[in-house]
C-alpha cells in the first residue's frame, strides 16, 4: 500500500526536525518523505479532505504516528514524513499494513478523492548522516516551523560536501549554537548527490537572530576558515535550495508522547489551525 506512507509507525525522531516522539532526540536511520504538490485553488479542500483523512486513520486505530507539513514558500506542496530502523523494516511494515483490511477500506475511500486536488505526488527515500548533524536539544513537540535546505552536490565532489559539513558541525558543538540541524542523504527518488538539511523552529522569529556569535566564528577558524568553507562550497556545489514550512497539527497523527507533551497536537485543537 504505497500511495500513502503514513501506514508505518513513525517511531523514531530526527536530531533536530523531530518528527517523532518526545523522547530523547534519537534520529530515524531511514526517511521515507512523500511530497504532494497541490493545484491552484485546492489547498483548502485538501487540508479538509486530508484532515478526514488523518481522524479516520486514528479512529481505526492505525499505529501510525506522522507527520504532515506545509510550504510557506516555493510551491504549493504538502510533506509527510515517516521513519523507519531499516530498508527490511519498511517492507515488514508495508507487508503488514497490506494485510490489514480495516486500513485498506479508509485508503480505498480517500485515495480516489485526491486525484482532482494534486498536480502530482512524489517518493523519496534519505538515510541520516549522524556524522554531519547537530542537535540544540529543543523540545520536538515545541517545533511549529521547518526549513529545508536542498542542497546538489556535484558528481565526484561528495568528500568536499562532507568534510565542510564536518566543520560546521564541529564549529556548532564547540560553540554550543543554538541552530540544530539534521542532515540526510537521499538515497532514491532524486538525483544522485542530494542532500537535504532540515532545521526545526519554535518560531519565526529565531530567524531573525544571528545564531552564530563570535564563538561559533572563532571555531569555524575566523576569517580564513570562512573563506576555506566558501571555496569548498563553490567546488561541490551544483545548486541549492531552501523551502520553509509551517507543520500542521491537522494533517498529522502524533503519537501520545507529543500530545501529552503540548496540546497543539490534539486533533480537537489542530482542527481549527486551517492554513
Amino acid at each position: 500500500m504505497n500511495h500513502r506512507i503514513r501506514l508505518v509507525a513513525l517511531a523514531s525522531a530526527l536530531v533536530v526536525p523531530a518528527i517523532v516522539t518526545a523522547q530523547a532526540p534519537a534520529p530515524p536511520r531511514l526517511m521515507v518523505i512523500q511530497r504532494e504538490l497541490v493545484k491552484p485553488g485546492k489547498g483548502i479542500a485538501h487540508y479538509k479532505l486530508e484532515t478526514a483523512w488523518s481522524r479516520a486513520l486514528e479512529a481505526a486505530k492505525n499505529p501510525t504516528n506522522f507527520i504532515a507539513m506545509t510550504t510557506m514558500s516555493g510551491a504549493n506542496e504538502v510533506w509527510w514524513l515517516t521513519s523507519y530502523a531499516s530498508n527490511a523494516d519498511w517492507q515488514k511494515m508495508n507487508e503488514a499494513s497490506d494485510g490489514n483490511a480495516a486500513l485498506t477500506a479508509i485508503f480505498e475511500k480517500y485515495v480516489p478523492l485526491e486525484g482532482d486536488l494534486l498536480a502530482n505526488s512524489f517518493t523519496s527515500t534519505a538515510t541520516l548522516r549522524d556524522d554531519l548533524s547537530y542537535s540544540n536539544g529543543t523540545p520536538l513537540p515545541s517545533l511549529r516551523y521547518m526549513n529545508v535546505t536542498r542542497v546538489s552536490v556535484r558528481i565526484g565532489h561528495n568528500d568536499e560536501f562532507v568534510e565542510a559539513r564536518k566543520i560546521i558541525k564541529a564549529a556548532h558543538e564547540q560553540a554550543k549554537a543554538a541552530d540544530g540541524f539534521a542532515v540526510y542523504q537521499v538515497q532514491s527518488g532524486a538525483p544522485v548527490g542530494t542532500f537535504l538539511i532540515f532545521r526545526g523552529l519554535k518560531s519565526l522569529a529565531e530567524l531573525d537572530e544571528n545564531p552564530h556569535g563570535p564563538a561559533y566564528e572563532a571555531a569555524i577558524g575566523g576569517p580564513e576558515g570562512q573563506k576555506k568553507l566558501n571555496t569548498m562550497l563553490m567546488s561541490y556545489e551544483a545548486s541549492s535550495d531552501v523551502t520553509r514550512f509551517q507543520l500542521s497539527p491537522a494533517m498529522s497523527s502524533p503519537s501520545k508522547a507529543w500530545t501529552d507533551a503540548d496540546p497543539y497536537w490534539k486533533p480537537k485543537a489542530a482542527a481549527k489551525k486551517a492554513p
